[in-house]
């Protein structure tokens, strides 16, 4: 994060196979400094996996945005869309709906705005074998790079 956004003043807070639940139960560990111009959140992909309906993820997402609103009330939360995945295609029509959700929410939100790289990822609608890993789930450095440019343009906006 810091070679990636080196004029940035940056923490990484984030942790592997994190579902928003894990989030929530070390909230208090996790959101301990000082009040941000931005954190950047990316809710949602491992808890596909629960066997949850969109709608339960969407719910989640929006709880834990709060949950961080109230802690950080002058903060800009960004949330990133759910990425699409060679291994997780059989979600992809519920990835759809959450991003679009979540978008629609930050359209009505003052203090969350929706990054989405989603269609970024496809290739004639399926994700691009390009940007990932061979385990089909997480991406490669090019695929990072994709997202990178999407944080960066925005972090640029908001400079």
């Amino acid at each position: 994060l810091k070679y990636d956004f080196p004029q940035n003043n940056t923490l990484n807070l984030g942790f592997g196979g994190a579902f928003i639940s894990s989030l929530s139960k070390y909230f208090d560990r996790l959101f301990t400094f000082n009040e941000p111009k931005a954190i950047i959140l990316y809710l949602g992909g491992n808890d596909l996996s629960l066997g949850w309906n969109a709608n339960k993820i969407i719910e989640k997402i929006k709880l834990l945005i709060a949950k961080v609103h109230d802690r950080y009330p002058s903060s800009i939360i960004i949330n990133l869309s759910i990425k699409p995945s060679i291994e997780r295609v059989d979600h992809i029509e519920k990835i759809m709906t959450i991003n679009k959700a979540m978008s629609l929410f930050s359209e009505k939100t003052d203090f969350v705005r929706q990054i989405d790289f989603f269609n970024a990822l496809l290739k004639d609608g399926m994700p691009n074998r390009q940007y990932f890993l061979r385990d089909g789930l997480h991406l490669n450095a090019h695929g990072y790079n994709v997202i990178k440019k999407y944080i960066k343009d925005y972090i640029l906006k908001i400079s």
